[in-house]
């Protein structure tokens, strides 16, 4: 439960990251909002992987770090993928506003990180040998 819990709250905050830098970077900067929302989740992935890692999964140790890292890295591209074309589909297709398009598809992908994460965080055993 309190897995499910942190999860939340660390979720929450890379929330606020990736809606707040995709609104300054889209409506203060000017920038193309799929480009925004690409720059907006990648920050709050990179904040987003160190939280979960340390917090949520409490794999503390410094083994397996990169092989981690990278397999997150994949998950996360998969998902700034699957978010810049939700966006895409969102917005100019069905006609939403695009923080309110971000805000539903932070929710989806949400749903489907938390197992995806917490089979790559999770900290490694060694097997146990039984001696004959």
């Amino acid at each position: 439960m309190y897995r499910v819990l942190r999860f939340l709250v660390s979720g929450g905050i890379a929330a606020v990251i990736n809606l707040s830098l995709l609104y300054v970077f889209t409506d203060k900067f000017g920038m193309w909002y799929l480009l925004s929302a690409t720059l907006s989740f990648i920050a709050a992935f990179l904040f987003n992987f160190t939280v979960q890692r340390f917090w949520v999964f409490e794999n503390k140790t410094s083994d397996a770090l990169h092989s981690q890292f990278v397999r997150f890295f994949v998950v996360a591209i998969f998902g700034v993928s699957l978010n810049a074309l939700l966006m895409y589909i969102a917005v100019d297709y069905l006609g939403l506003w695009y923080m309110l398009a971000q805000v539903i598809i932070t929710g989806i992908l949400a749903c489907i990180n938390f197992f995806l994460y917490r089979w790559i965080l999770r900290p490694q055993t060694l097997p146990i040998s039984v001696a004959p």
